[in-house]
């Protein structure tokens, strides 16, 4: 008895020995390349086609097959899904009578590797580490009681069941019909793992809390055969994690994918930011290939817009506190990538909220609008935009089967219209606008109802009233504008124009404004306004030319015709400025008027000014001076500086006292009337460029009371009064016979002169006064202000003495206008 026991426990411990060799040695040689083809045969009659690499029996996990590839076909083409070890459940019992019956498979923190793009030997791959899983595998189907691994950061858990129909196809056969199916389906995995591929991209730019990663819970239930008809529920949650800049601080997702009704249900997004909330909701009716979706939200959309789509302009609004939408509509999935503009692939409606913001440098105080788009239709409706200069209402809408109606607003703006020139592309409407200023005492009021073929301004034509008051064009000071005006693209026809500034008022019945070639057009222009302030704020060039002219009270000036308001710099063609009109002025009240460097007072002033052919002319102008008349005509060839002109200026009985006042700084009386005319061009801020001619004729007045020749005037007569007498006498003599008394001529003075290089040369002056006669020539430089004259003159009637032997003197002047120095060059006595 002792011997058998011995005998019995010999034989356990040799069979736990060789039980124990089996097992070290199935778990590191593994079984034979047999054992494996029985599980992969058990795998393929279940319709389920793998490679095993290696098949080894763990001591505590039982059967382990290792490195398993699953394959889409029998002929194993198309890989599937590749794992490093995976569980089988099976009874040793059934091993050793190789009955190879697998129901379970196991997977513990097993790596995993999918191919995104299955058949394709160089498809990119999916890892995914720690996958753990328990699947029941049946011949008709594939429950997946448990399966979790985390995927870009965020921890996934699914569970739920496939089924298939029972499949009898030998591993290197299969039938066309077959074959197709397997395409179709290979198709479809392709497809959707494309989508996983676009998701995990998407998530590996998110950063997660390592300590708490996002959540994902997957149920799912459906037919291999048929993975389209897939019912899925979807559960996501999130906290406190970041794409770029933007924080989120709750993601939560509710979603359904029913493949029976064929449709993916999106129950509820909810994301919370330090912002605010967005709760967004969506269906989506796979057939009919388009999205619904609601959605509301108090987030911070602009910086979440930014953190998906990496695009500069929308850095271009920055909203000081979040904005409020709500919005509801479709989204077409078929022409997702086909957004062109005006095309955009939805239909919706909403409403959009904000309070202040800023775009481009420029901050606004709110916003409010209510919208709607269709495909290339929009419309937007109650557009409120607030700022701190006031308020601009709109009404907007588009549609291309309107033709050239396609664009169609009615606005109201009560705002300082300049704010918006950081959104205006075009550089004339920019200089445009620029010209106009407004402050805090201005007020503007502008009313507009128009059309265009599309949301350019140049093809809108425009209709509307607009009333401004305390503003400014080109930095001069309006009191008040107020007009109706009718736009074509560029040019703006503005009628029944009234404006206003302190001293009088301008109207039109028509002006017209063509922005690009900055021209202005009048008819029936009547002011009573300052005139050159009127033409400085249209055309700077253009009152340049007429500012020699300064008048103490406005004229009244009537006006017609065309006004080109570009300056010089701007053409550098050199072309003459367009300018077509006439312009005729009035007035009651003097007006002063520069003329040889000093400033003549003229009373009743009245002309016409004409431009045309890149000239300007002054004609028919005429005004009282001194009790007489003064006539002007001016014409130049250019309105811009250093332009050369031309011109002549007359005066008739003109007080010369006057005359000497003005220009001499002296009491002096000469009396007499001044009358002549001077004909003379140059270039303008060039004296010396200035030549001309003319004659002047005093009557009944003092030439030598002129303050250049009044001191030859004392030296004249007092060498005539120290000639000595005529002799007594002489005793036996003839009588001397004095010559009979002759009538006095009238004082007076005629000379004629040509000017050139700024000296005025005088010829043929002659003259008398009371006592004298006398002529004279000579040069005045008006550069350096100084004379070089000849002057000689006789004695009229000296007692005693023939005509033929009355004496003569010659003087000689030279030195500054203001003080010459006339000494004696001669004396003829008899």
């Amino acid at each position: 008895m002792r011997i058998i026991r011995r005998v019995f426990l010999i034989l356990t411990l040799l069979l736990v020995g060789v039980a124990i060799w089996l097992g070290v040695y199935a778990q590191r040689k593994g079984f034979t390349r047999t054992w494996r083809e029985l599980v992969e045969a058990e795998f393929a009659d279940r319709g389920y086609y793998v490679d095993i690499e290696k098949l080894t029996l763990g001591p505590f996990q039982g059967l382990v097959a290792e490195k398993v590839r699953f394959f889409q076909d029998p002929q194993r083409r198309r890989e599937l899904v590749y794992v490093d070890n995976v569980i089988l459940d099976l009874d040793l019992t059934d091993i050793l009578n190789r009955d190879l019956s697998v129901n379970t498979l196991d997977v513990h923190d097993a790596k995993l590797t999918l191919p995104l793009t299955p058949g394709r030997r160089d498809s990119e791959l999916l890892m995914v580490e720690g996958f753990s899983a328990r699947l029941v595998v049946t011949e008709s189907q594939i429950e997946v009681v448990r399966a979790q691994a985390e995927v870009a950061g965020v921890a996934v858990s699914m569970k739920g069941s496939l089924y298939r129909p029972p499949r009898n196809v030998k591993p290197t056969e299969a039938t066309e019909a077959e074959l197709a199916e397997q395409k179709r389906q290979l198709k479809e995995i392709r497809r959707r793992l494309d989508r996983v591929q676009r998701v995990i991209a998407e998530l590996e730019t998110f950063s997660f809390s390592p300590g708490d990663p996002p959540r994902l819970e997957i149920d799912f239930a459906g037919d291999l055969a048929d993975l389209a008809h897939l019912h899925a529920d979807v559960r996501l949650a999130a906290k406190k994690f970041k794409r770029g800049p933007y924080a989120i601080e709750d993601l939560a997702v509710l979603a359904e994918y029913d493949g029976a009704g064929q449709r993916g249900i999106l129950k509820e997004l909810y994301l919370r930011d330090a912002s605010g909330e967005l709760r967004l909701r969506g269906e989506w009716p796979v057939a009919e290939r388009k999205i619904d979706f609601e959605m509301e939200s108090s987030a911070d959309l602009p910086a979440l817009a930014a953190a998906i789509w990496q695009n500069p302009k929308l850095g271009e609004v920055v909203f000081f506190s979040p904005p409020k939408l709500q919005m509801e509509g479709s989204v077409s999935l078929d022409e997702l990538g086909k957004v062109t503009w005006p095309y955009l692939p939805m239909e919706v409606m909403g409403e959009l909220r904000s309070e202040r913001f800023g775009s481009r440098g420029a901050v606004f105080d709110g916003l409010e609008l209510q919208f709607a788009a269709k495909e290339n239709r929009y419309y937007i409706r109650n557009l409120r935009l607030d700022h701190k200069t006031g308020v601009m209402l709109a009404n907007l809408m588009f549609d291309p089967a309107l033709g050239k109606k396609a664009f169609r607003f009615q606005s109201e703006m009560k705002l300082d219209p300049s704010i918006l020139l950081p959104f205006v592309s075009s550089d004339r409407t920019k200089r445009f606008l620029t010209g106009w200023q407004f402050d805090e005492s201005s007020a503007v009021y502008f009313a507009a109802l128009g059309s265009g073929a599309t949301i350019d301004p140049d093809t809108w034509s425009t209709r509307g009233v607009i009333d401004l008051r305390q503003f400014r064009r080109q930095n001069i000071p309006f009191d008040h504008l107020e007009t109706e005006f009718d736009s074509r693209g560029r040019v703006h026809q503005l009628s029944n124009l009234r404006v206003e500034r302190p001293e009088g008022v301008l109207t039109a019945a028509l002006v017209k404004h063509d922005v690009e070639a900055r021209t202005w057009e009048t008819e029936g222009l009547e002011s009573t306004m300052d005139l050159f302030a009127t033409i400085r704020a249209v055309a700077p060039s253009l009152a340049k030319s007429l500012t020699d002219i300064q008048f103490s009270q406005p004229p009244l000036v009537k006006m017609n015709g065309l006004v080109d308001s570009r300056e010089a710099s701007e053409d550098p063609t050199g072309e003459p400025a367009l300018h077509d009109f006439e312009l005729s002025f009035s007035s009651d009240q003097p007006v002063s008027f520069d003329f040889l460097g000093r400033s003549l007072p003229l009373e009743q002033p009245s002309g016409i000014v004409r431009a045309a052919n890149g000239k300007i002319r002054l004609t028919e102008f005429q005004a009282q001076l001194f009790g007489g008349k003064a006539t002007a005509t001016f014409e130049t060839d250019r309105i811009e500086t250093d332009r050369r002109y031309t011109a002549t200026i007359g005066a008739e009985k003109v007080a010369f006292d006057d005359l000497i006042r003005t220009y001499g700084a002296s009491e002096r009386k000469g009396g007499g009337q001044w009358s002549g005319e001077m004909r003379f061009g140059g270039q303008l801020g060039r004296p010396k460029s200035v030549t001309g001619e003319g004659q002047v004729k005093l009557s009944g007045g003092n030439l030598l009371a002129m303050p250049m020749f009044s001191p030859a005037m004392e030296n004249i007569d007092k060498l005539l009064s120290a000639l000595p007498k005529p002799p007594e006498a002489i005793a036996g003599a003839a009588p001397v016979v004095e010559a009979p008394p002759q009538p006095r001529p009238e004082p007076g003075a005629s000379a004629k002169f040509a000017l050139e290089s700024g000296k005025l040369t005088v010829s043929a002056l002659k003259g008398t006064t009371e006592s004298l006669s006398f002529e004279g020539l000579g040069v005045v430089d008006g550069v350096s202000r100084t004379l070089d004259f000849e002057l000689s003159a006789e004695w009229l009637n000296f007692p005693g003495l023939p005509e033929m032997a009355k004496p003569r003197v010659t003087l000689k002047g030279d030195g500054p206008l203001a003080a010459p120095n006339w000494r004696m060059k001669g004396v003829k006595a008899p």
